[in-house]
């Protein structure tokens, strides 16, 4: 194993020039005007200040995936309760990109907006993901950024496949009040042991299922809003486990409000009616069940 020599770890104040840092120094970021004119990638970068770049007009970078490249060249340096990032969507910014994220942990990464909604333009997702999808932000046996923004998809464009955030073998957090409303298919798509933290989230409103869990993953979706779904509101298959206990909206779903197969388990409280359900609560075979506790 291959350690970091101390010698090699310079600060901002004792570099002259961030041209003649080596290829082999790290360089310790201490607060955010030292980030100006920095290119990164000439050095292993050293975070020890918490950082916020800005997307949008007049901010720091004009794509959210400008501002994910720039900040994943940081490594934040261990302290109590950590460092982190965050990333502002400035007001009046359209998403019309996709994010893809394979292989990295992009946890201590924080999106989030000015204006109390975003919009996801549905006709730039063009790019297949890897659930077969189109999604707005795609993640691949990864951690996602934390998800701070309530984001709503336009009518712009195809809405087959066109999920809000997709994951095959990720994680990803959720923050109250946020997600991704109004998806052309999906709002979540969580696949092959992902495990995602929603707990107050906005899923409703997706053309589809609001949330889809499959292949032994783990939804947290606890008084969530998946209101107003063109088919599902919560499906689980595929030995899922979807957690919808406190105050969850499935009101005004088209085909049903809770559905498990495959050996899958959702837990909704006692005073939750079955009516819209897939099969009575407490009750149990080949598809799983509906558990009231």
């Amino acid at each position: 194993m291959a350690f970091i020599d101390d010698s090699r770890i310079r600060r901002a104040s004792q570099l002259t020039a961030l041209s003649k840092a080596e290829p082999d120094d790290y360089f310790v970021v201490e607060n955010n005007s030292e980030l100006k004119g920095f290119k990164a990638g000439k050095v292993k970068t050293m975070l020890d200040a918490n950082i916020i770049v800005t997307v949008g007009s007049g901010g720091n970078f004009a794509t959210i995936n400008a501002a994910l490249t720039y900040l994943s060249r940081y490594y934040p340096l261990y302290k109590s309760r950590g460092y982190t990032a965050g990333v502002n969507l400035l007001a009046d910014f359209v998403m019309e990109e996709q994010v893809f994220i394979e292989g990295l942990d992009l946890g201590w990464i924080t999106i989030t907006s000015v204006s109390a909604e975003v919009t996801i333009d549905r006709s730039k997702l063009t790019t297949l993901g890897v659930n077969n999808d189109y999604p707005a932000f795609s993640g691949n046996y990864c951690i996602m950024p934390n998800i701070s923004v309530l984001f709503n998809m336009s009518n712009d464009g195809t809405a087959t496949n066109r999920n809000g955030i997709s994951l095959l073998n990720s994680r990803c957090n959720i923050n109250s009040d946020k997600g991704v409303k109004n998806a052309g298919e999906r709002g979540l798509l969580a696949t092959r042991c992902s495990i995602v933290n929603a707990r107050k989230s906005n899923f409703s409103g997706a053309l589809g299922n609001c949330c889809h869990i499959s292949t032994g993953s783990l939804l947290n979706l606890n008084e969530a809003n998946v209101s107003n779904s063109g088919a599902i509101a919560i499906y689980a298959g595929r030995g899922a486990k979807v957690i919808a206990y406190d105050s969850i909206d499935v009101s005004n779903y088209t085909t049903y409000s809770v559905k498990v197969e495959y050996g899958s388990f959702v837990i909704v409280s006692q005073s939750m009616s079955d009516v819209g359900f897939s099969q009575t609560k407490n009750t149990f075979n080949g598809h799983g069940a509906i558990m009231s506790a």
